[in-house]
């Protein structure tokens, strides 16, 4: 079984968060992708803190830095 790579877990992230403020709005779309994040970050080894704080940032910029300084984005 082959594995999925942390860099193209965060890069795939990337994309679907961009798809899904295109669609439905920069608010909602970040809002909406949040329901995704859990299965996306399900395998990494993400604190439970850092998890929380991706999970109720309101804020994209503040959610894409977030992601960038995790372990598994590099």
């Amino acid at each position: 079984r082959q594995q999925v790579s942390p860099r193209l877990i965060h890069r795939t992230m990337l994309k679907h968060l961009d798809c899904m403020r295109t669609f439905y709005g920069q608010e909602r779309g970040l809002i909406l992708f949040r329901k995704h994040l859990v299965q996306y970050i399900s395998p990494l080894p993400v604190a439970k803190a850092d998890r929380q704080r991706l999970l109720t940032t309101e804020k994209e910029k503040e959610f894409v830095a977030l992601l960038d300084t995790l372990a598994f984005a590099n």
